[in-house]
């Protein structure tokens, strides 16, 4: 049972839910030394702004979900599926989608194929 779950069965959180929050600087006056931070129940409406809206998942053990469009720059891309993995800063796309990326951000590619 994931841990949230049964953090809600026991009442130390109020909805079943978990948010994360990611950021690529630091915010040491907020206290935010890591730059990303894990919340149990509601998310702190201080670290986003608009509105939250769900999507059903593909595949439940894996965070898995369709997306509408993707916009990178100037390239778009319709009907595409993604995996939101908070464990890796690894990104996975096909050689179509990968080549375009590649193109609109400038990097440069190892030999395995790493974009850096």
């Amino acid at each position: 049972r994931p841990l949230w779950l049964s953090m809600v069965d026991q009442g130390l959180i109020s909805q079943s839910m978990f948010s994360m929050w990611l950021s690529h600087r630091r915010d040491l006056q907020r206290g935010d030394s890591t730059g990303g931070m894990l919340t149990f129940g509601e998310p702190d409406p201080e670290l986003y702004e608009g509105d939250i809206f769900y999507v059903p998942l593909l595949m439940e053990n894996y965070w898995m979900f369709y997306v509408d469009t993707f916009n990178l720059g100037n390239y778009t891309k319709e009907g595409v599926v993604a995996i939101s993995d908070t464990g890796t800063s690894l990104l996975v796309a096909s050689q179509e989608v990968f080549a375009e990326i590649v193109s609109v951000l400038g990097c440069k590619l190892t030999d395995n194929k790493m974009c850096y």
